[in-house]
């Protein structure tokens, strides 16, 4: 999450190739959450690999940015970007995590910022060859659920079945700051924002709960993040992609 999404692009395409070799298959459909939309999204436009990627489905990708990344551009000191990264390269030796190396966090805010959406919109034009689709995440804050934010959604998918989410503690001041601006959001990714290729609809979740991060608890609302990835997999399957 730490990297530009044309270096992630890179490391993506490696595995891409590594799957393809591995089943035999020509084609692998791409699941990805939040900033591993716009790496996919890099992958298919900046690296060609249109003729290898079936479909990309997205879940609380900032398509047009994040207001939160345009702040955090403007209030951290410049300097203190690279000893982040200094910071984190080290760790990763420690780790031995491998793509930790390659951290840039100030390119990673850059390409999730509102400011430059429109160009790297533009940088990355869909391919006519893969399918495009959307889910966006739908939370608010202390569970208090509002009409006029879940219009956002456009009546489709999960969001007004059952109770709402309610974002998590260490979202909820970025929660806040966007709904206090009428963004509907996950806590972090506007749900307009998330929006591209093939609206799904919105799920009761924050952006932790979209992929089960335990370390945020559980959804308030009992989002089952294993069934949703599952059923998108079934129909992508049925689909014959």
């Amino acid at each position: 999450p730490r990297g530009s999404p044309a270096r992630n692009a890179e490391v993506l395409a490696g595995e891409v190739d590594r799957l393809l070799a591995l089943t035999g298959t020509e084609k692998v459909n791409i699941i990805a959450h939040s900033k591993g939309g716009l790496d996919s999204r890099a992958l298919i436009a900046q690296r060609g690999y249109g003729d290898r990627v079936a479909s990309l489905t997205t879940i609380s990708t900032p398509h047009y940015g994040t207001p939160a990344a345009d702040v955090a551009l403007g209030i951290v000191p410049s300097g203190v970007f690279p000893v982040y990264d200094a910071v984190t390269k080290i760790w990763a030796g420690v780790t031995r995590d491998a793509l930790a190396k390659d951290t840039d966090m100030r390119a990673a805010l850059i390409s999730l910022s509102v400011r430059d959406s429109a160009a790297r919109n533009a940088a990355t034009p869909d391919d006519p060859r893969v399918r495009y689709q959307s889910w966006a995440g739908i939370s608010f804050v202390a569970g208090v659920r509002s009409a006029k934010q879940e219009a956002a959604c456009e009546g489709k998918g999960h969001s007004l079945a059952g109770p709402p989410d309610a974002i998590s503690l260490d979202l909820a001041p970025i929660g806040a700051f966007l709904s206090a601006a009428g963004v509907a959001s996950d806590g972090l990714i506007g749900v307009e924002s998330s929006k591209w290729g093939t609206f799904r609809g919105c799920i009761p979740a924050d952006h932790h709960d979209e992929t089960g991060d335990g370390a945020a608890g559980p959804s308030r609302s009992g989002f089952d993040h294993r069934k949703f990835y599952r059923d998108i997999a079934a129909e992508l399957a049925a689909a014959g992609l």
